[in-house]
């Protein structure tokens, strides 16, 4: 090879060996997607953190009892094609709050004003459930209702027609048994379908204008205004503080002589007005969906218990109990003793 050739082969190699051009790369200018919020609501005790465990397959414990945290816990999942925040949270009766710990529990549905509302439900304490799901109705954020424990009712001789609940509801309302994961994925599709409910409930005109007039005064950032103005009207405890912190003196004095004056309008308890007609409407929807039968299974241990509180069986099952702890104590313990001895402990000490 020529010197002019390899001259002209190192040059063809080294040209090679360069990096090519690297290729600027076009940013995404589409907007990441928005992560939901998914927060899950309920009475104590009513398996809602075991709804959270089962749709973010982590675990928590969050109770209102002492010595215990009361706290929300919150985790992204992906549920199909979208990504949801899940919040789980202490125990909550109503939105017309007795506690401390139910007030944190509002303030949160307020301030972060949650794409979608689970309600958890017990379906031993469907009425007293029901209280909570009037209020919620209420705030106009689309609602899916877990309807726990089933199977519970069903073993009861009481049966309970979802659907039923749904269409008085207008929400999605799943029948699921939490603690063994049935009806999880039946929860999950039920999210994305999640809707605003219905409420149909008159309380009076003059509730009902003073609600409006009350609704009408408070700012338009104001969260929730027309759950928030009959929260002013029933004189919750913890909505004056609410109400000073985004409104000056003058307006929350207007407010507060606004619904004292609609009370002063009521010969009675205008609290016990919007709660009796609250009542009327959660017996009417009972009434339309809950089905007693008239022989219902009566499981042994249940019928047991029946019989030791009765005043006349109860006695002598009492001693009866007390007869066969008796028995085992002197008879079977002793002859279990007495084996022992002889096949275990004096061999080994004999030995």
């Amino acid at each position: 090879m020529t010197m002019t050739e390899s001259t002209a082969s190192n040059v063809k190699n080294m040209a090679d060996s360069r990096p090519s051009a690297s290729v600027k790369k076009v940013p995404d200018s589409r907007p990441p997607a928005a992560v939901k919020k998914v927060m899950i609501v309920g009475l104590p005790n009513s398996g809602k953190s075991q709804i959270f465990n089962n749709l973010t397959g982590e675990y928590t414990i969050v109770a209102n009892s002492p010595l215990t945290t009361i706290t929300t816990r919150k985790t992204k999942r992906r549920i199909g094609s979208e990504t949801f925040e899940i919040t789980d949270t202490p125990g909550l009766h109503s939105l017309y709050v007795h506690s401390e710990e139910e007030r944190i529990v509002r303030e949160t549905i307020f301030t972060e004003n949650p794409d979608v509302l689970i309600q958890c439900i017990d379906a031993n304490r469907l009425k007293q459930s029901l209280v909570l799901t009037a209020d919620l109705l209420t705030l106009g954020i689309p609602m899916v209702i877990s309807l726990n424990a089933i199977d519970e009712t069903t073993r009861r001789g009481i049966w309970i027609d979802s659907d039923g609940l749904s269409r008085i509801f207008g929400i999605p309302v799943i029948e699921s048994m939490a603690l063994h994961g049935q009806g999880t994925g039946a929860l999950k599709d039920a999210i994305a379908e999640a809707r605003k409910g219905k409420l149909e409930i008159h309380y009076g005109d003059i509730i009902e204008n003073g609600r409006l007039s009350i609704e009408g005064q408070l700012r338009s950032d104001f969260p929730h205004r027309r759950i928030a103005s009959l929260l002013i009207m029933m004189n919750d405890p913890f909505i004056i503080g609410q109400l000073e912190d985004t409104h000056s003196k003058a307006e929350t004095g207007g407010l507060i002589r606004e619904s004292e004056t609609i009370r002063d309008s009521f010969r009675g308890n205008i609290n016990h007005i919007i709660n009796n007609k609250r009542s009327q409407w959660i017996n009417e929807a009972i009434g339309m969906t809950v089905k007693r039968q008239k022989v219902a299974p009566r499981e042994f241990s249940r019928h047991v218990a029946r019989l030791s509180r009765h005043p006349f069986f109860g006695i002598p099952i009492l001693f009866l109990v007390l007869y066969v702890m008796f028995f085992l104590v002197v008879n079977v313990a002793n002859q279990v003793s007495v084996w022992m001895t002889d096949m275990l402990w004096l061999p080994v000490e004999t030995a």
